[in-house]
């Protein structure tokens, strides 16, 4: 089981943005106040470093952020390190946490009337879309080929359940419509299309008449030699 703390910090002219990801082995530590709290001053180092790396070299109160990490797992009990280490640089930037479980940081290439509610809103679209690239042009050759495949799986599945299958013909009933040639005895129209009554085909209903209803007496058999209707 995994847990994280976030911590987006922008800086104080919000040109610089920065996201870590403190990550513990359970939900208990990830919501408990010290552990959010060393997060937070994780971001406000993070923010003055550019990569993961010069991050965990910084300084942490005399000691290294890597050494701390250390230092808290032996306190707290549960690894914790630094999962991930994002810094974003613009001409303005801001920032979106959803409930401390995701987190994205956008920057705008020109400051802008009203920037900070335009770049929240955007931040909030990234982190709702899940959001990988800007451009369906970024997109690894390889996922787009592992993508394309899984979705032909689900039509050539979809298509067998429904009977239609990609490789074969779907069966159909040809019914002849205004043919030019003999239309035979058993042949028929709809509605208003009915033969014309000729040798060919004859479709009017024959003249039927009541039959005649004879009573029944239980347990007595009648046989009075009468002929079906005609």
């Amino acid at each position: 089981m995994a847990a994280a703390a976030l911590k987006v910090t922008p800086d104080f002219v919000s040109s610089v943005g920065v996201a870590i990801v403190l990550g513990c082995e359970t939900d208990f530590v990830g919501k408990n106040e010290n552990f959010l709290a060393l997060a937070s001053q994780f971001g406000d180092i993070a923010l003055k470093q550019d990569s993961k790396e010069a991050f965990l070299a910084a300084d942490f109160g005399g000691m290294t952020v890597a050494d701390k990490l250390i230092e808290q797992t032996g306190v707290i009990g549960e690894k914790l390190d630094i999962k991930a280490f994002e810094k974003v640089e613009a001409a303005y930037v801001g920032s979106y946490v959803h409930i401390n479980k995701i987190a994205a940081v956008v920057g705008l290439s020109s400051k802008v009337e009203n920037a900070a509610v335009l770049v929240k809103d955007l931040a909030m679209q990234v982190a709702s879309m899940g959001a990988t690239t800007l451009s369906y042009k970024d997109f690894d050759p390889a996922f787009i080929a592992s993508e394309t495949e899984a979705r032909i799986a689900v039509i050539e599945k979809d298509n067998i359940v429904f009977g239609l299958h990609i490789e074969r013909l779907i069966p159909f009933v040809e019914v002849a419509y205004h043919a030019v040639d003999a239309e035979l005895g058993r042949g028929m129209r709809v509605g208003g299309e009915a033969l014309d009554q000729r040798v060919f085909a004859v479709l009017s209903l024959p003249n039927l008449r009541p039959a005649q209803e004879e009573a029944l007496v239980a347990s007595e058999s009648v046989d009075n030699w009468c002929l079906f209707a005609a």
